[in-house]
């Protein structure tokens, strides 16, 4: 390999406003090329991230089994490539990626670079003297085409070819990078500017690779990273680039940091020879001069005048032994200080005589005052007068200048907060709800920032906090319910008893106690029935729209429909593998039964009255043990523990898109959807709380909260009517949607 490789890659996964990759992949074979890519996208989504492992895997691909020798030709078959796959992939996925895409494509082989870039990529070829900018790229506007061309160019002996994205740009000046790239080593320039963008927020992300040829030097490639043969080395910032930097940052530091006075004495003082007596002879007194120990010597220079310092440090410039005398002489009252305080402490005749001599000050020094003339004492009284309103001005002063400072920083603060809320409020007219949740961490942090040490500051700050707050409700899309309608509360007619579940079917209610018992509530009359009564155990219930029957299942799961005039046995054939129903629910003549135990999800069909041919349904090993509940409308989706969705179609998994959102799901345990419905609901108790989800999206549409939500167990929805029906303990609620 003819070059040294070094890349800066700085992005932090969850914080950063942008996704971004680097590959570098020396060649293995002797005049070979090496490929080198670099890829940005300027948003962060899980989308973003799959597209540039696409990228990388599709470059890396063409390059791998190219049976092309010309470096040209490569890298035309490389780009050719691209062009044709990306556009198809873009049109495929529906993922538009263009105006939002960065990225260089590389060939470097014997002492010339060759490369194309896409989009905001600068380039530059950096000598000690020179740093000039070799990028010629634009978006292509018909977007039929990304690489129309490309550039090469030879590297002499020390030339560094620098290519990056325009974070790093924002940040430095070309100076300073030229005179840092141009000085130190390729990793060590790395470290140096890795350190430098410490102080940059989380939100900012760096991509860079340097260059260097090693023609007509001395210097090796041993400190770089090579990947593994034959396999693919897609570097991460903690793999690839932190392990170098570790590797070079005490290096760095010690190259741009000069030496202190204190480490030119230290290594002045390594460097003296002691005298010894003439019958030494010179070998056993070259062995005491190293053997002997460093507080021997210190110990000596301590009790010696300032003259045998002298002697003993004949290598010291005459500023210097005057430096080290005047820290002698320092030490020597330090030490009488704190001998004489130890001394005040531990001896009372020593206090009881310093007590005398202070009291046998001042008496001297009043008496001294009173037999001064009065133009005198009027002198010296004036004197103290003035310098204390000097002192007291100074302080003024000094406290006015500190609080001009704090109040800048104060304005800075509401400033930055202002413009973060502007910008949250565009990424909400783009939809992009991930960079708003971002933007909102950080008003919250600036937040906890500002003083509140006065009644103004304070406030201020309650202010802002209720503004932020209500930008937090408009970001997550948050409708409190102050006062939700009751249809019905039971406690005015059975205060014993409360509904476990709700079902719905045409404009009828169905309310079901784990008794067994039931009412209707007609949604046209808001009529209720009367509470029926039987002497069973329902454990789950659901509603089959191909029967119209109301299915309840006891704990040892025996089926009944459940009616009015009482409850009738359904004959069920059970697999045999079933432990445990854990929920139910149907869709046309299909029953689909949960067993968390079993770790499955069973199907039963119906023929005639009765339930039968059941089978395992799932085809592949899925948690279903951490499944609360279960909604179908031709998919099924099963809800998790945490808040996450499985949509799983013939058994087997499909995507479905992570749901983000705030405050994040605390145990939720019902989910509920319509055939024809756009959105899934979710039942959040633990934070009394609604939340409706787009099918296709994940999207959140609205989250519904209220105080009054203090007990909730179930939910049905009518979309059509935009009215959803909550069962919360006693009651039967309804909002509108």
């Amino acid at each position: 390999m003819n070059y040294k490789f070094a890349q800066l890659l700085i992005n932090d996964p969850h914080h950063s406003l942008k996704a971004g990759e680097i590959l570098i992949q020396p060649t293995r074979e002797p005049g070979g090329n090496d490929l080198i890519l670099l890829i940005e996208i300027d948003s962060n989504l899980p989308a973003d991230q799959q597209f540039i492992q696409y990228f990388l895997e599709l470059a890396y691909g063409i390059y791998e089994h190219s049976a092309l020798h010309q470096t040209e030709k490569i890298l035309e078959n490389i780009l050719a490539g691209l062009n044709e796959q990306l556009l198809t992939f873009n049109r495929n996925k529906g993922y538009d990626w263009l105006n939002k895409m960065h990225c260089l494509v590389g060939l470097a082989s014997g002492q010339t670079v060759h490369f194309a870039s896409f989009g905001k990529i600068n380039c530059f070829l950096i000598r000690p003297a020179l740093i000039k900018n070799i990028s010629t790229t634009t978006y292509p506007e018909n977007k039929k085409i990304l690489f129309d061309s490309s550039l090469s160019g030879q590297l002499k002996p020390g030339d560094r070819f620098f290519a990056t994205t325009e974070g790093l740009l924002n940040y430095l000046s070309l100076e300073k990078i030229k005179k840092t790239l141009s000085t130190l080593p390729p990793l060590s320039a790395i470290a140096h500017l890795t350190n430098i963008l410490e102080a940059a927020p989380a939100t900012a992300s760096f991509f860079s690779i340097i260059v260097q040829s090693l023609a007509g030097t001395n210097a090796t490639s041993d400190e770089e990273t090579t990947p593994l043969k034959g396999k693919l080395a897609i570097p991460t910032g903690s793999k690839n680039s932190l392990d170098q930097l570790l590797k070079t940052q005490a290096e760095t530091e010690r190259i741009l940091t000069p030496p202190s006075f204190l480490e030119i004495i230290k290594a002045k003082v390594k460097s003296l020879k002691f005298k010894t007596g003439p019958a030494v002879k010179k070998e056993e007194q070259n062995k005491t001069e190293t053997m002997l120990p460093r507080r021997t010597y210190a110990a000596k220079t301590a009790a010696a005048p300032a003259k045998k310092i002298s002697r003993l440090l004949p290598n010291f410039s005459p500023r210097q032994k005057k430096i080290l005398l005047t820290i002698k002489k320092i030490f020597g009252f330090i030490f009488k200080i704190l001998k004489n305080l130890w001394l005040i402490l531990a001896d009372q005749t020593t206090r009881q005589n310093l007590v005398k001599k202070i009291s046998h000050w001042l008496v001297n020094s009043i008496a001294g005052f009173n037999r001064l003339s009065k133009t005198k004492k009027n002198v010296i009284v004036g004197l103290i007068v003035i310098i204390l309103l000097f002192s007291q001005s100074l302080i003024w002063q000094g406290q006015m200048v500190k609080n001009a400072k704090e109040a800048q920083i104060y304005q800075n603060t509401l400033n930055q907060i202002n413009e973060i809320k502007t910008s949250i409020d565009a990424s909400l007219i783009y939809k992009d709800t991930l960079k708003a949740k971002q933007l909102l961490d950080q008003a919250n942090t600036l937040l906890n920032q500002l003083p509140r040490s006065s009644k103004d500051q304070l406030k201020k700050y309650q202010e802002i906090s209720g503004e932020i707050k209500a930008v937090f409700t408009k970001v997550w899309k948050i409708k409190e319910i102050p006062e939700p309608l009751v249809l019905i509360d039971l406690k005015q007619t059975n205060p014993n008893t409360e509904m476990a579940s709700l079902n719905i079917k045409d404009n009828l209610l169905y309310a079901v106690s784990s008794a067994g018992q039931f009412l209707t509530v007609n949604l046209t009359t808001d009529k209720s029935s009367d509470l029926s009564h039987n002497d069973l155990n329902i454990a789950k219930t659901g509603f089959s729209a191909k029967t119209g029957q109301l299915i309840g299942v006891t704990p040892d799961n025996k089926f009944y429909n459940l009616t009015q005039s009482g409850p009738q046995a359904i004959p069920t054939a059970l697999p045999a593998e079933l432990k445990q129903i854990n929920g139910l629910t149907f869709y046309l003549d299909k029953m689909y039964l949960l067993d968390q135990q079993a770790n499955q999800i069973f199907r039963l069909s119906y023929s005639g009255q009765d339930l039968n041919s059941p089978r395992a349904w799932l085809k592949e090993s899925l948690p279903v043990d951490q499944t609360t509940d279960l909604a179908v409308d031709g998919f099924v989706y099963a809800l998790q523990n945490d808040g996450s969705v499985l949509k799983i179609a013939g058994g087997r998994p499909q995507d479905f898109p992570r749901l983000i959102i705030e405050p994040q799901f605390n145990n939720p345990t019902k989910i509920f959807t319509e055939e024809t419905g756009d959105n899934l609901y979710i039942l959040d108790p633990a934070n009394k709380r609604l939340v409706a989800v787009n099918k296709q999206t994940g999207e959140i549409i609205s989250q519904y909260q209220s105080e009054k939500f203090d007990n909730l167990k179930d939910v049905v929805v009518r979309e059509k009517d935009k009215k959803a029906y909550l069962l919360n303990g006693s009651q039967i609620l309804v909002i509108a949607l």
